[in-house]
């Protein structure tokens, strides 16, 4: 690439941050043109590395290595992306999920670590793949242990509360409600 390309494409990168609102709307305009011109540029490269293992092995090396970067630079977006990809929902969902700071079932906050009783997980129906919502540690693997089956959960419900009240009778305690109720 001749050093007037390299300039070129520095000052329109420079451009594009200052403007991020015109860089969008231009995009949208001209979204087609701009795919198929990346397209061929991609068949092209492709084609011309096709003859050469080295020169494709470099070049893949060098991709990865800026993958790695770009994700170090921007390890939340990354992470963002990784679970809007692996849930099929948008990036906008994605990051509503991220901004509930408690747990939709008992109302523990969560904490950002990964693992723990109090880690963050999103809940998804297996069959459907439908997003329900976000959990703790704890109430996610219950909802596992029950197999997110509704008549299990309500028959363990009831299970709890006749064994519950029948304790405390039985000791002589009086039936405290639950929080919230």
């Amino acid at each position: 690439m001749s050093r007037d390309n390299r300039d070129r494409r520095e000052y329109f990168k420079k451009h594009r941050a200052a403007h991020p609102e015109k860089a969008k709307a231009y995009y949208a305009a001209n979204k087609e043109r701009l795919l198929a011109e990346r397209c061929a540029r991609r068949e092209r490269e492709e084609h011309r590395l096709a003859g050469d293992p080295a020169a494709r092995r470099a070049r893949r090396e060098k991709k990865a290595r800026e993958h790695r970067e770009w994700r170090s630079r921007n390890l939340e977006t990354a992470r963002l992306r990784e679970k809007a990809k692996r849930f099929h929902i948008t990036l906008a969902r994605a990051q509503t999920l991220q901004a509930i700071t408690h747990c939709e079932a008992c109302g523990v906050e969560l904490s950002e670590q990964a693992y723990g009783r109090t880690a963050r997980h999103i809940d998804h129906c297996h069959e459907t793949g439908v997003v329900r919502g976000v959990l703790c540690h704890g109430c996610n693997v219950a909802l596992g242990m029950l197999r997110s089956d509704p008549r299990v959960i309500e028959r363990l419900a009831g299970y709890v509360r006749r064994r519950t009240f029948y304790s405390a009778e039985y000791l002589g305690l009086r039936e405290e409600p639950l929080v919230g109720q």
